[in-house]
């Protein structure tokens, strides 16, 4: 850091100190997070049959022992309880660590978002 943005960072951090918020220096996302947040951007649109499927998946997600694989395990075969599981992790409504590689045991819950 050169001693400008080192001065702008200073500046910024005392801004938000003095509204209640807290700053912090973004450095990039590690290599398994963007691939997942890359993978996740192609399920950003909400399908046209989440309604048909996101209640029962949110229940499952309830469960204090949900993955992915027992949400997936949902699916009819068509493909559309896998697609919303996708989406419903992207917006928030299923909440899982992005920062680790996702399996079939990854562990999902509900999210803040509902």
């Amino acid at each position: 850091m050169d001693d400008k943005f080192k001065l702008q960072v200073a500046m910024v951090e005392a801004a938000c100190a003095n509204v209640g918020w807290r700053h912090e220096v973004f450095n990039g996302l590690d290599r398994v997070e963007r691939l997942n947040l890359l993978w996740l951007h192609g399920y950003r649109r909400r399908p046209s049959w989440y309604d048909q499927v996101a209640g029962e998946i949110g229940k499952e997600a309830s469960n204090d022992a949900a993955t992915l694989g027992s949400l997936f395990r949902l699916d009819t075969g068509n493909g559309e309880a896998i697609a919303v599981v996708w989406h419903m992790v992207w917006s928030g409504e299923l909440d899982t660590n992005l920062s680790k590689r996702l399996t079939m045991e990854t562990p999902v819950r509900a999210g803040l978002v509902a």
